[in-house]
């Protein structure tokens, strides 16, 4: 009986009849309350019976759910941040339909849901990886007719890791017919072209210093997902951050970053987002420039950089005061920023403000 009363609280989300119920108590029910507590998205109620009565965090309920799966299927984020950076909940744990907390966020829901519930995460620190390794195999949906051959059949496709990747949005480690792969969620406000117009362009780039594009895929109904090769040893700014950095290896990467970058200027392609983070290490020990959602063909470049976004370290200052579109120009002054950023370690202009752009050097040219 006073169980029941106990998750009767629990879900009118009375705090203080929690805590008087859990003392008058000798046999509580606080790993049931808990699961409860996290379905309802009473954030007080969780922190109560965690840290104050030992609740298990990887109790069940009958469906055989956790607090951590109720609070990612209900999009309870701050709960869902809370126990698994603070609680080390248990991410791998499967209900008894073999879901995942990360199966049960992402399922049955509209795409601006998605959008919606990721958001949140994107401002966290990198170590916050709230799903690592645990796959979700993404549902076969119907949806428009792909059938060019960049077109990847989502059947082909198993996530795993998600992680915040600044503006665009996020994206996810993953494997494509078992091989490495990174699938970034494909967001019209970032993407300067079209879906198919950003496959097609990326798709024609072969060269051991770009990253490679895979392709494309709509496993869930409206979201639009990007399929690129896996760098496994990280970005270059861990590299140099790192106790394996040496200057040779340094410099050996930066000219390979800036052939790279030539080989797109080659090709009328304009990066304007060129930093370390975007220099990537891959499993054959070059590095790979990436993140060309934010490219466009030279001829598509007539907007102008405004704004403070998070890249505006690495800018030209013409680009910043918003009297020049990006230019190939301008992609040199963000690798020469990398230079900078790289052999300091630190990000470019970190010892002073600069937030009066009128304040800014004048260009040279």
């Amino acid at each position: 009986m006073e169980k029941d009363k106990l998750i009767q609280a629990v879900k009118a989300g009375k705090l203080s009849r929690v805590k008087k119920l859990v003392r008058a108590s000798k046999n509580g029910n606080e790993d049931a309350a808990l699961v409860v507590a996290a379905q309802e998205g009473h954030l007080e109620i969780v922190h109560f019976l965690v840290e104050q009565c030992s609740a298990d965090v990887n109790a069940t309920d009958e469906l055989g759910r956790t607090a951590l799966m109720w609070a990612a299927k209900n999009c309870k984020v701050e709960i869902v941040q809370y126990l698994v950076d603070r609680c080390s909940a248990d991410v791998h744990a499967k209900d008894n339909n073999g879901r995942t907390a990360y199966g049960l966020l992402l399922r049955d829901r509209e795409p601006d849901q998605i959008e919606a519930i990721l958001e949140p995460y994107l401002e966290l620190p990198q170590s916050g990886k709230y799903f690592r390794d645990d796959p979700y195999e993404i549902h076969k949906t119907k949806t428009t007719d792909r059938s060019t051959s960049h077109f990847i059949p989502a059947s082909e496709i198993e996530l795993f890791q998600f992680r915040p990747n600044g503006g665009f949005g996020c994206e996810f480690r993953a494997k494509w017919l078992g091989v490495d792969a990174v699938v970034k969620l494909f967001r019209p406000s970032v993407f300067k072209m079209s879906f198919e117009e950003e496959i097609r362009l990326s798709l024609q780039l072969r060269h051991p210093n770009v990253l490679k594009t895979y392709g494309g895929f709509d496993g869930i109904p409206q979201l639009l997902f990007l399929v690129y090769e896996y760098a496994s040893k990280g970005s270059l700014i861990e590299y140099v951050r790192s106790t394996q950095f040496n200057d040779f290896t340094m410099w050996k990467y930066l000219h390979e970053a800036a052939l790279g970058l030539e080989y797109l200027h080659e090709r009328k392609i304009i990066h304007s987002d060129l930093r370390c983070s975007n220099i990537l290490i891959g499993s054959d020990g070059m590095a790979k420039v990436s993140n060309f959602g934010a490219s466009r063909p030279k001829e598509r470049s007539d907007d102008c950089f405004s704004g403070h976004g998070a890249s505006e370290r690495w800018h030209s200052p013409e680009a910043l005061k918003g009297k020049s579109p990006p230019t190939f120009e301008s992609d040199v002054y963000s690798l020469g920023m990398c230079i900078l950023e790289a052999s300091t370690k630190k990000m470019p202009w970190s010892t002073r403000e600069y937030y009066n752009m009128d304040r800014l050097p004048s260009p040279l040219v």
